[in-house]
């Protein structure tokens, strides 16, 4: 008995105008596992080698200004390869997500550099989330006198297991309206925001370096 093993041209039509959805998801499915494998496998700098930024906005920064950011982490130490920029939706973005992003990322101990409008950086900051930077082991380059907004009481722990605010405030944050510049090189288009370094940051040299060469960007 001979088989004619050959589809003529009416049964492929037919096949395909029934199986169309399998080829179709083959081919996502394809794309989806190389995306992960290149993911999964793409160098990705060190904690310690790499400067993470956690800007609260609705915008979009631009590929060229994630170039300019790139190029002054690089200029600002020699520890630095890779710099990153995330965006956090602002509180008043009406999202569901926007409510508990900021708090994730937090408990997950990711970022180096934290751009939190007024009300997100004074509630985080008195929780104890973000280093002081007013200490003289703290090489920042700043003007005391347009710091006075970045105060903030921490709330301290007590022996007896409650906090309190701490009898002094520290400086937390660096108000961002002084520095109208760094708001710019960030895509903002807002300068009431704070910048603020969490207290786990993996590579605090390089990651003040940074914040020295942003502040002086509106002098450029």
């Amino acid at each position: 008995m001979k088989y004619n093993l050959k589809p003529d041209g009416r049964t492929l039509k037919h096949h395909f105008s029934y199986h169309w959805w399998q080829y179709a998801l083959i081919i996502v499915l394809s794309f989806a596992v190389w995306n992960l494998i290149y993911t999964q496998t793409e160098y990705r700098a060190p904690g310690e080698r790499r400067i993470d930024l956690y800007v609260q906005t609705a915008g979009v920064i631009s590929e060229e200004g994630i170039e300019a950011l790139q190029a002054m982490g690089e200029r600002a130490s020699s520890e630095v390869e890779e710099v990153n920029m995330m965006t956090i939706l602002p509180a008043e973005a009406q999202d569901l997500y926007a409510g508990v992003q900021l708090v994730t990322y937090l408990s997950a101990r990711e970022g180096d550099i934290y751009v939190l409008a007024s009300e997100d950086f004074k509630r985080f900051a008195a929780q104890g989330a973000f280093m002081p930077l007013d200490g003289e082991e703290v090489p920042l380059d700043i003007q005391a006198e347009e710091l006075k907004a970045g105060y903030i009481r921490a709330m301290e722990l007590q022996e007896d297991g409650t906090e309190k605010p701490a009898a002094q405030s520290r400086l937390y944050g660096i108000p961002l309206a002084g520095y109208p510049g760094a708001a710019r090189m960030l895509g903002l288009s807002r300068s009431d925001v704070f910048l603020s370094v969490p207290y786990y940051c993996d590579n605090p040299e390089s990651t003040l370096a940074f914040i020295n060469a942003l502040l002086k960007e509106e002098n450029l």
